[in-house]
């Protein structure tokens, strides 16, 4: 089964590829703690530094934008979390980008057929996303809030898409 996304096309945002396959949890190896995994052995990256001036120059972040537009949302998720780390989850961009890790995973459980738990995670994720301006580290909210809205709404296995304002 492949996940349907809306918009159906947007663009990449970091040269870094895509992993070999997208992890779901008790039906693909763990990625790093398998040996069967795609990034087994590797490290995530730490992420140095990380402000809503410099978004734009961190790859993790950008690569995790990529990762949840192409329906790698466990995978999105643990590179965001690199990213809280640096800023601090209780931050406002930590609390930003918590919202947008309870997406992901909500997208990830939706994808695995597990209803209730997704619409918990994203009725969760979707109350926490709150910036203090209308496009928030290149992320339209208000449009990114109604994706995620219309998706659920809408067909089975549509889920949406994160297009950065650059």
């Amino acid at each position: 089964m492949h996940p349907v996304f809306q918009p159906s096309v947007i663009p990449t945002y970091s040269s870094t590829p895509m992993p070999e396959y997208r992890h779901l949890p008790f039906k693909t190896p763990h990625p790093y703690m398998d040996e069967g995994g795609h990034s087994y052995k590797q490290e995530l990256p730490k992420v140095d530094s990380f402000d809503e001036q410099s978004w734009q120059q961190c790859d993790t972040y950008l690569h995790a934008i990529d990762l949840f537009n192409q329906g790698y949302w466990w995978e999105a998720h643990e590179l965001l979390k690199q990213v809280c780390y640096c800023v601090g989850r209780e931050s406002q961009i930590g609390s930003f980008l918590e919202a947008v890790i309870q997406i992901a995973a909500g997208e990830l459980k939706s994808f695995m057929q597990e209803k209730q738990g997704a619409q918990a995670l994203i009725e969760r994720g979707l109350s926490g996303l709150k910036a203090p301006q209308p496009v928030f580290l290149g992320i339209d909210v208000e449009a990114f809030r109604n994706a995620v809205s219309s998706c659920h709404n809408a067909a089975e296995n549509v889920f949406p898409r994160i297009k950065l304002v650059l």
